[in-house]
């Protein structure tokens, strides 16, 4: 687990006042914030909407969703790369039918665009969890040209609603 240390924090009333606030230690698992910056020079944190820039590697995270009535595969998400950058993409994905069936996949990839030419690495970090009625359904990340694709395949004649999460982290190299 990672710790926070803030030396302040002031909350403004609705009147206008300010109310300060000394805190010695955080621990938070999740954040969810619209703006973030920092206050003093030099490199730090900045964090716009699901934007979050940490020096000189970004994160983006990203919810998704769409649905499949079909096994045609199809595309959730896509990215496209710059030149001379590395990624790590991960994904949790949820997939469920009316009929109450389930299913959850975690896909994590590295990427990396040399000069224009993408490729990528091995699926790392991957799970599936299925009920049996979408066994066949499917998750997986994927290189295009220069884009990156986060790829769900449903099943034959069933509306399957994916919906999810996408993290990118990436930096210039």
């Amino acid at each position: 687990m990672s710790s926070l240390f803030v030396e302040d924090i002031i909350f403004t009333s609705p009147a206008g006042s300010s109310v300060g606030v000394r805190l010695d230690e955080i621990n938070i698992r999740e954040i969810n914030v619209d703006s973030i910056n920092e206050r003093t020079t030099g490199a730090g944190v900045s964090i716009n909407g699901g934007t979050a820039i940490f020096n000189d590697t970004t994160q983006i995270f990203t919810e998704e969703t769409v649905t499949t009535t079909d096994a045609t595969p199809t595309t959730l998400y896509s990215m496209a790369t710059t030149s001379n950058t590395a990624y790590s993409i991960s994904v949790e994905i949820l997939a469920a039918t009316a009929a109450g069936d389930t299913a959850a996949f975690k896909r994590s990839i590295k990427v990396k665009n040399v000069s224009g030419t993408v490729t990528a690495g091995l699926e790392y970090d991957s799970f599936n969890n299925t009920d049996t009625a979408l066994n066949t359904a499917s998750v997986s990340i994927s290189v295009v040209s220069t884009n990156i694709l986060v790829i769900v395949t449903g099943i034959a004649l069933t509306s399957v609603k994916w919906g999810g999460e996408i993290k990118q982290v990436y930096m210039s190299f």
